[in-house]
Parts: C-alpha cells; sequence; structure tokens
C-alpha cells in the first residue's frame, strides 16, 4: 500500500483490522476452537477486492518497471521454455 502512495494512517488502520484475528470452523458436528488467522483477507470483507487489486497493482509496477533479476517472463526456446531475466 505504501508503495501506491497510501497514507500511512490508512495503512495503520487496515492493518489493525488484521491485528489479532481469531476464527473458528463450523461444520456438521460443531464448532472448532479459536485459532488464530495469520495470513489472507477477510472472507466477504468488502475490503478484500480492494486489498487484492492493490496487491496485484504494486506487483504489475515491478514487473512493468524491471528490476535487476526480477522474472520477466518465459520465452519458448527450440521446444523449451526459459526464464528471462531483466538485467537493468
Amino acid at each position: 500500500m505504501r508503495q501506491l502512495g497510501v497514507e500511512e494512517w490508512i495503512v495503520n488502520v487496515i492493518k489493525s483490522l488484521y491485528d489479532n484475528v481469531t476464527t473458528a470452523v463450523k461444520n456438521m458436528h460443531g464448532e472448532s476452537g479459536q485459532f488464530g488467522v495469520k495470513v489472507g483477507v477477510h472472507q466477504g470483507s468488502v475490503m478484500s477486492p480492494l486489498l487484492f487489486t492493490m496487491v496485484l497493482e504494486a506487483l504489475s509496477r515491478v514487473f512493468r518497471v524491471g528490476r535487476r533479476g526480477a522474472p520477466l517472463g518465459f520465452i519458448a526456446r527450440g521446444g523449451r521454455s526459459e526464464m528471462r531475466s531483466a538485467t537493468v
């Protein structure tokens, strides 16, 4: 988010929504105990698609600009594919 120019206070608000999150799993036999969630976005959150889009935008900027050693894609040569890297 910072790389996209999002102000720090907004980053902190979003981070606070994901700090110390717990959940439980419900099935036909009942509910599990609470456990911590360390990765991912909240299921059903209105913000999830926005956060996903922001991550993709940050990644696409890296690949559009290129960075030394960053993979830019695959090139087919002689029946096999090889990775091409940026050498900027």
